[in-house]
């Protein structure tokens, strides 16, 4: 009985800790983000019509967004 309360107290302190280091994402992070995405995907196709390099175009789109 003691382990299952000891288990409890553990999880809620490390999920609690956990949440309270999550940044809130605001209306204006998601535009940016989608406008990021959307900017990108013209650029890789760009990329392609230009006969150039379009895989490392995305590449460096996923590097950039995900960094």
């Amino acid at each position: 009985m003691k382990t299952t309360y000891l288990a409890s107290a553990f999880s809620l302190i490390f999920t609690t800790s956990a949440f309270a280091q999550i940044d809130k994402i605001d209306a204006e992070a998601i535009q940016a983000a989608q406008n990021a995405w959307a900017e990108g995907i013209v650029e890789i196709g760009q990329a392609k019509i230009n006969g150039e390099d379009a895989g490392a175009v995305a590449s460096e789109l996923l590097d950039n967004l995900y960094a």
